[in-house]
């Protein structure tokens, strides 16, 4: 069997998931609390991402031995960037040359 079909039926199966909910969801049914934290999902799965990423056999075996170590000291320099900046290009521009040092380093 093709791995394209099984990617193609992801796609096609995500995509309408997530258009039903779009479509599908009267705006004025949602409750007051969900729309209240709605907002906030992105931040919390970028941040799900980002912890799952520091943990685990991606971490330790891509990078090499100091993998999770070099993702740590990026995610922190990441993170005072976009703190002290506010901005998203200063925030990815430090913590990728921040991983680049430090994966270069070890």
């Amino acid at each position: 069997m093709s791995l394209w079909p099984v990617i193609l039926g992801v796609a096609v199966g995500s995509f309408l998931l997530r258009a039903s909910f779009l479509s599908l969801v009267d705006p004025a049914r949602v409750p007051a609390r969900v729309r209240r934290v709605l907002p906030f999902a992105p931040a919390a799965v970028l941040g799900a991402l980002l912890a799952s990423s520091l943990h685990g056999p991606v971490a330790e075996g891509a990078a090499g031995p100091g993998g999770g170590l070099a993702r740590l000291g990026a995610l922190v320099l990441a993170g005072l960037a976009a703190w002290w900046t506010e901005s998203v290009l200063v925030t990815l521009l430090a913590g990728m040359a921040m991983l680049w040092t430090l994966t270069a380093l070890t």
